[in-house]
Parts: structure tokens; sequence; C-alpha cells
């Protein structure tokens, strides 16, 4: 009787597949490759169960989608409470969001004191900004 697990393909013949190739070239290697390793170990978890080419690179793409998907999710605050909820930070009024998105849209002087020439320090213009309301 044979082990099941020693018929799993390799890493490197599943790189080689054309789905995997896709993928290859739509994400970064390392999110793929990972990607690939965690349905081989997946598989070899199960037992050794034998799929077929398109299985594979459903599973491997399954991973790849699982890996790069965002974690946050907006949510319903219904604690009644603003702020400290581990809710993230409270809602931003659309006139921040304006002025983020203006700023973020180019470059910044985040780093850089425009009046003195080098670089800048965010605590020292953080004060200078309070100082001034």
């Amino acid at each position: 009787m044979t082990d099941s697990r020693r018929d799993l393909p390799s890493v490197s013949s599943l790189l080689e597949t054309s789905g995997v190739k896709w993928l290859l070239e739509q994400h970064p290697r390392r999110v793929v490759l990972d990607a690939v390793r965690s349905s081989v170990e997946a598989a070899r978890a199960a037992g050794g169960s034998q799929q077929t080419e398109e299985q594979w690179v459903e599973a491997i793409a399954s991973a790849v989608r699982e890996s790069t998907s965002s974690s946050l999710r907006r949510v319903i605050n219904a604690t009644g409470v603003v702020l400290h909820t581990n809710l993230g930070r409270a809602p931003l009024a659309d006139a921040a969001i304006s002025a983020i998105g203006h700023i973020a849209d180019g470059y910044s002087n985040l780093e850089y004191d425009i009046e003195t020439g080098p670089r800048g320090d965010r605590r020292r213009s953080r004060q200078r900004r309070c100082a001034t309301r």
C-alpha cells in the first residue's frame, strides 16, 4: 500500500502550470509561492487527495485571494460610544476626507520644512500648527 501523499505535485511543477503562471503575472511571486506551498500543505494534511490541474489552480487562486484581501471591513457601531470602541477611529468629516484626498493626490511636504530647507520635524511642525490656532 502506497501513501497517496507521494502523488502530490511538487511546488516547482505547480509553478509551471499555465494557471499559476497567469497568477504570477498578476501578483508578486512571493504571494503566489506562499499560496502554492500552503495549498500543497493543505492537501498533504488531508491525506493527499487526487486533484486535477484546474482544481490545483483554483485552490492556489483561492489562497492568493485570501492572502491579498483586506481584513478591514465597514461595521456598524451600535455601542452608542463614538470613540474608544476598538472599531478603529471615529468617522472623519467630509471636509477632512476631501483635504486628505487633495494632499494624497500628489506630493506633499510631510518630511520637508519649506521655511528652513532641511528635512522637517513632524513634532515641531505639529507644535507650530497648534500654536497658530
